[in-house]
């Protein structure tokens, strides 16, 4: 299945306001996301993966609990574990997280950045495109997700754009 155009520009469009990359989580269930988009430096996602650090991330639990979004900023004071600090190694400087609810359904963001904080204007519409991908996503099956996962790629890999193997 190929991904409808208007999915493919909004991840592009997203990506195109995260310069260090963006973590979305579409459809939260108790047992992760129906649809994961990852696009943080690669050394990063190793090292987080590898602690285990989702638990402890400031981001993701203010994510689970809440809607609406937080500057990264906001959240330092509870990073115990200093997952926020350990990123910026990363040049995930600066961001926000988003948390929205429709539908019966939840979908975050993280957004990474390594240069200035999120305009007003910028994080209104990276929310815009969040809701939009949320909704063409609600009905998701195993044949869109991997054509995701290949677009997620892209994003990461430039180069793969251009004919380079994806690792799919």
């Amino acid at each position: 299945m190929s991904l409808a155009p208007q999915i493919v520009e909004n991840l592009r469009e997203l990506a195109g306001f995260c310069p260090k990359g963006f973590a979305l989580g579409m459809h939260m269930r108790f047992a992760g996301a129906k649809v994961i988009l990852l696009t943080y430096p690669t050394a990063w996602v190793e090292i987080y993966d590898a602690e285990g650090l989702l638990p402890h991330d400031p981001t993701v639990r203010w994510a689970m609990a809440n809607d609406g979004m937080i500057d990264w900023a906001d959240l330092q004071d509870d990073d115990p574990k200093q997952v926020m600090t350990r990123a910026r190694a990363f040049g995930l400087c600066y961001g926000f997280t988003l948390s929205l609810t429709q539908n019966g359904s939840r979908s975050v963001l993280g957004t990474g950045r390594p240069d200035r904080p999120y305009s007003t204007p910028e994080k209104t519409r990276i929310m815009d495109l969040v809701r939009a991908l949320h909704m063409a996503t609600l009905n998701c099956g195993d044949d869109m997700q991997d054509s995701l996962d290949r677009l997620s790629f892209e994003l990461t890999h430039p180069a793969a754009e251009t004919g380079s193997p994806s690792p799919r």
